[in-house]
């Protein structure tokens, strides 16, 4: 509670964020109340709502109403924005120590060409569908799940690389209507799926024994698996 006006945050569920900012009600005379929520997917766009819980007496002109007037601007005009984001799934890195997956998605823009701002995203999630979304943390990113990205003319798309597996060159590039993220498993080209890592934790963070890489043949369609030993 600070200046009457009650600051919240709840449902932080894996990707699902909602900050609300709520005028609690007053008497007749003096009263009024608003709730303002405001709702963010996946830890990085805003999808904007506001959502009116009682009617608001505030005093015409004054500084409290011209902000929530303002505020209420604001987020409605990043609702379309952020509407146009979409994305597409590239492949997941899995551990064989619970459910929990990461996955790599591409970013798309409204036209959907890859985002030069932000290529690709990675998200923690459990394997049933529609589970809520959790941001990697800076020891994640830095152990075994992060990545680098970098635009590449010469493949008409991205150069990719993983924290966990960096000789693994990865290509993330479209192909006709579909984003693929591609790259070799014994010698051959292929569409990547997923890792699994075999890993055991340590006092900060895991130490990796192995990975085994899984794809599709570009050409055949075979699935393919290679296990690396990081050097």
């Amino acid at each position: 509670m600070k200046d009457g006006v009650q600051y919240s945050q709840s449902a932080k569920r894996r990707g699902q964020e909602r900050l609300f900012m709520e005028l609690p009600d007053r008497d007749s005379k003096k009263g009024w109340g608003l709730k303002l929520e405001l709702v963010q997917w996946n830890g990085r766009r805003p999808v904007a709502q506001v959502v009116v819980c009682s009617e608001t007496r505030l005093q015409e002109g004054s500084p409290m109403k011209k902000a929530i007037g303002w505020f209420a601007v604001l987020v409605l005009l990043a609702a379309p924005a952020a509407a146009q984001i979409k994305t597409s799934p590239l492949f997941i890195i899995e551990r064989d120590k619970n459910t929990n997956v990461v996955h790599y998605d591409a970013r798309l823009t409204a036209d959907g060409k890859l985002d030069p701002r932000e290529p690709v995203i990675a998200y923690w999630a459990e394997r049933a569908e529609g589970s809520p979304r959790e941001e990697l943390n800076w020891i994640e990113k830095k152990m075994a799940y992060g990545f680098t990205v970098k635009p590449d003319p010469s493949v008409n798309g991205y150069k990719m690389a993983l924290v966990v597996a960096p000789e693994k060159q990865i290509i993330v590039k479209k192909v006709k209507d579909a984003v693929h993220a591609e790259g070799v498993i014994n010698g051959r080209p292929v569409v990547l799926e997923k890792l699994h890592i075999h890993a055991s934790d340590m006092l900060v963070g895991y130490k990796v024994h192995y990975v085994e890489v899984y794809g599709r043949d570009l050409q055949t369609g075979e699935r393919l698996r290679e296990k690396m030993v990081p050097k």
